[in-house]
């Protein structure tokens, strides 16, 4: 139950390892051409061919095969870098197709590297992270199994990802309003993910937002006990480094809501009898300090 079929086997190990390798400087000199050009976008003449460059790009974004999407979400990345910023925008509402509810799970993998890239470019502007963040949330929690399929493992690893460029792409401002969804999403990967690579996926973004972003919630406290070792094994996360995490305020609703909403109804036996022992854990600790009505969803029919 515990491995992942991605359509070919070693797709999750290729999308795991891509960006935690040296992916992580912006390309300057693509940003300076694309702001040299901003002041003449009116004049700005755009060949046909872009136009069948990308359309084949944003087919390579649905491809099975990993490697395909990758290089797919690089060159969207690099074409819009050398587009004026209006068009710019109309390629992200068009990348936002990748994420429909009857969409595939590579599409939406394709889907959060190309934003990614956008966002290490510069062209993910903050005017677009109200339509974003959502669809991050849901990436971060994808996990489906189509009869003896388990896919979503890749989805989940390229949407922290995603928020790793958020971490290097906006002022602390920017992202302020949105601080607190993302954080708490980040957490609950971090801790109840059944895949170890996209816990320490997700403990890295925590890691990159808190040290640059500095806006996250008891970050350097939580970063201390949910390092890159602590969430390697499962019932560590679950039985220990769940209950350190909830005593902080802001993390407690969303870590019991989880529990009660989302693990103990998931198809893997294992993660159900974890999380069941989570919660008795939390409960037994947090309701002796905060009223039962603070958790109201969890605890409705």
């Amino acid at each position: 139950d515990q491995q992942d079929s991605l359509g070919k086997g070693g797709d999750q190990q290729d999308s795991l390892g891509r960006w935690d390798q040296q992916e992580v400087q912006t390309d300057k000199n693509l940003e300076n051409e694309s702001n040299a050009e901003e002041d003449d976008e009116e004049g700005y003449e755009i060949p046909d061919e872009i136009e069948d460059v990308l359309e084949v790009l944003f087919r390579g974004l649905r491809d099975p095969e990993t490697i395909v999407r990758w290089s797919a979400a690089k060159g969207v990345g690099r074409i819009t870098a050398r587009l004026p910023r209006s068009l710019a925008t109309d390629i992200v509402n068009q990348l936002l197709d990748c994420f429909s509810p009857l969409e595939t799970a590579s599409s939406w993998h394709g889907g959060c590297l190309a934003l990614a890239e956008l966002g290490r470019h510069g062209f993910l502007l903050p005017d677009h992270l109200p339509e974003v963040v959502p669809i991050l949330v849901k990436a971060l929690q994808y996990d489906e199994k189509r009869g003896n399929i388990i896919i979503g493992a890749n989805v989940r690893d390229a949407a922290c990802y995603l928020c790793w460029s958020f971490a290097r792409t906006y002022e602390p401002d920017q992202i302020k309003p949105f601080v607190h969804t993302i954080a708490s999403s980040l957490i609950l990967t971090t801790l109840f993910d059944r895949h170890t690579g996209c816990r320490r996926a997700a403990s890295a973004s925590f890691q990159e937002n808190v040290g640059r972003q500095g806006s996250f919630p008891h970050g350097i406290d939580i970063l201390t006990t949910c390092d890159y070792y602590a969430v390697a094994l499962q019932t560590n996360t679950y039985h220990k480094l769940s209950v350190i995490v909830a005593s902080y305020e802001p993390y407690s609703k969303p870590i019991i809501d989880h529990l009660a909403e989302v693990k103990v109804r998931h198809w893997c036996p294992t993660i159900r009898k974890d999380a069941s022992i989570a919660l008795g854990l939390l409960c037994s600790i947090l309701l002796t300090t905060s009223p039962p009505t603070f958790y109201p969803s969890s605890s409705a029919p």
